[in-house]
């Protein structure tokens, strides 16, 4: 079974997705980037989804970090919006090398169809 870690301040997607997710993927969830960093290198998890606008610390700082660490480690982000628009997201993204970029409100088939097809990359 493949391992996520699921990285979000929000403890209603990150409940969402890890209820959602658990029968298919071996899950960890994190509240923040700190933590998650920890987790990286006890659960080496094969995938990663994280909220790239956190309040203490951007995701785009983790996924510039994990990319050094973890580099093989495939990530999907996700958003609920911000100043910034959705091509330049996309932009910082495709630089980063995440696979998938969702934004909220997430639909949970297409969280699944995303992690699967990674599965299979």
């Amino acid at each position: 079974m493949a391992k996520l870690l699921i990285i979000d301040d929000d403890r209603e997607s990150r409940d969402m997705l890890e209820i959602g997710l658990k029968d298919k993927f071996s899950i960890e969830t994190c509240s923040t980037t700190n933590e998650a960093l920890v987790q990286m290198d006890c659960f080496r998890p094969d995938m990663v989804i994280v909220e790239i606008l956190m309040q203490e610390e951007s995701g785009l700082e983790f996924i510039f970090k994990l990319k050094k660490r973890h580099d093989k480690t495939k990530v999907v982000a996700v958003t609920k919006g911000g100043r910034i628009s959705p091509v330049f997201y996309q932009q910082i993204m495709d630089a980063l090398g995440v696979a998938y970029f969702l934004h909220k409100p997430l639909q949970l088939n297409n969280v699944e169809f995303c992690l699967k097809s990674l599965c299979l990359s």
